[in-house]
C-alpha cells in the first residue's frame, strides 16, 4: 500500500512540474540556418570477391571526388571505378540541424541522371533544392 502511494506521489510530482515548464523558443543564429550539403558518400551492391562481401556487409562504399558548389546547389561525385550508375546508393551529409524533406531514399536505386534533393534549415527559414550529379570516370 505504502509503495502505491509513493508512486502516485511521486507520479503527481512529476505532472505538477510539467505542467509550470514554459515553452522555450531557440534563436538559431543566421550564420548557423543553413540548408547546404557537406558530403557525400556512393555505395554499390557488394560482389564476391569484395572484402566487404566477405564480412556480410551488402554494400561497398566506393571511390569518388565529390565537388559540392554551396552558390549552384549542386553536388557531384566522379567515380575513380567504372560502375553501373543505375544501381546506387547515395548518402548525403547536411548541414548541423537541416532536414532531407524529400530524401534520396535507402535503396538501391537508378543515378544514371540527376536527381534532386530538397534541405530545409533547421529554423525552416531557408529552403534549398539540390542536384546530385554522379558520373564514372
Amino acid at each position: 500500500m505504502n509503495k502505491r502511494i509513493l508512486k502516485y506521489g511521486f507520479l503527481l510530482l512529476i505532472c505538477t512540474l510539467a505542467s509550470c515548464m514554459e515553452k522555450v523558443e531557440i534563436e538559431i543564429p543566421e550564420d548557423y540556418d543553413t540548408a547546404l550539403i557537406t558530403g557525400v558518400n556512393v555505395y554499390r551492391a557488394s560482389r564476391e570477391g569484395d572484402s566487404e562481401f566477405a564480412s556480410g556487409d551488402p554494400l561497398k562504399l566506393l571511390a569518388s571526388t565529390v565537388v559540392i558548389d554551396h552558390e549552384a546547389k549542386t553536388a557531384t561525385a566522379t567515380l575513380t571505378t567504372m560502375e553501373d550508375l543505375t544501381q546506387l546508393k547515395v548518402t548525403l551529409t547536411i548541414s548541423s540541424g537541416a532536414t532531407i524533406i524529400n530524401s534520396l531514399g535507402s535503396q538501391i536505386q537508378d543515378f544514371s541522371q540527376p536527381r534532386t534533393v530538397e534541405i530545409e534549415s533547421p529554423g525552416k527559414t531557408v529552403k534549398n533544392t539540390w542536384t546530385i550529379t554522379i558520373i564514372n570516370l
